[in-house]
């Protein structure tokens, strides 16, 4: 018996795999069995509380039918006033090699819209936040546990040492310092899309199709875990010590904390 089960027909396309985890407890043996022990490293993670979402930033979902060139100046007007208002109010927004950067990560965090999605070097960081998004979604924990079988929330794989990955397409950021104490304690870092899709895995199965001989090994990958494990995982999540609590700074993750614990313990 394997341990875990992959979409049946496998949802295979160039570049990007699609795996089925029927159960939490199964969840860390798949991504090792995909990625290998090896390369664990060259690999971070998303999580997104529904598996029919895709990999779109908020400037992307924001203005999905923008031209290439408009949506380029749409980006760059959006940091520029961002920066000049934050001079206005003297706050110091250098978290990283760039304060152009370092100004785009903290406004995201703030809602500005951004081709930036957040990603972290824990499989388990993006687990937990795949998992605490399902709050929105139900009323309570109960109500999630009675979730059909195929409502899935999504952990993302994206190996950054692939050819998918270059300064003209797709790249990384990461923050340096200390002042984006949330960034440090959810071992965070982000993509920027500077592509023509709005979504990561449209850029990468197109790359996949035009050069596949370069792909020595899958980019991305997507582990479908059950939204009816919710508790168990949060649960296992918390004797990690990865909660709204420890990955948020000051009363913003006491609050959130709070909340996730009320609406884990809801019995009606």
């Amino acid at each position: 018996m394997t341990d875990f089960t992959e979409t049946d027909p496998p949802v295979r396309v160039p570049g990007f795999e699609v795996v089925h985890v029927d159960s939490w407890r199964k969840f860390a043996r798949a991504i090792n069995s995909k990625i290998g022990e090896i390369h664990s490293g060259d690999f971070v993670f998303r999580g997104q509380g529904d598996s029919t979402w895709q990999l779109t930033a908020s400037l992307d979902r924001r203005y999905p039918n923008l031209s290439p060139a408009r949506r380029k100046a749409v980006v760059e007007m959006l940091s520029k006033s961002f920066l000049d208002l934050a001079d206005r109010a003297e706050l110091d927004l250098r978290i990283g090699k760039s304060r152009r950067d370092g100004a785009v990560m903290l406004g995201q965090h703030h809602g500005l819209a951004t081709r930036m999605l957040d990603w972290s070097e824990s499989r388990y960081v993006a687990a937990f936040f795949a998992y605490a998004a399902l709050t929105s979604r139900y009323v309570s924990s109960l109500e999630a546990e009675g979730a059909p079988r195929d409502h899935c929330v999504s952990v993302f794989a994206l190996d950054l040492q692939s050819p998918v990955m270059s300064k003209e397409s797709l790249t990384v950021v990461r923050a340096s310092g200390t002042q984006n104490e949330r960034v440090r304690r959810q071992r965070g870092l982000f993509t920027v899309n500077r592509t023509n899709f709005t979504d990561i895995e449209g850029y990468i199965q197109s790359f996949g199709d035009r050069f596949a001989d370069e792909l020595t090994r899958t980019p991305l990958y997507r582990f479908d875990l059950p939204v009816r494990e919710v508790t168990v995982a949060l649960r296992d999540l918390q004797e990690m010590r990865i909660s709204h609590d420890e990955l948020f700074p000051g009363l913003d993750g006491v609050a959130r904390e709070s909340m996730l614990r009320e609406w884990l313990n809801t019995s009606v």
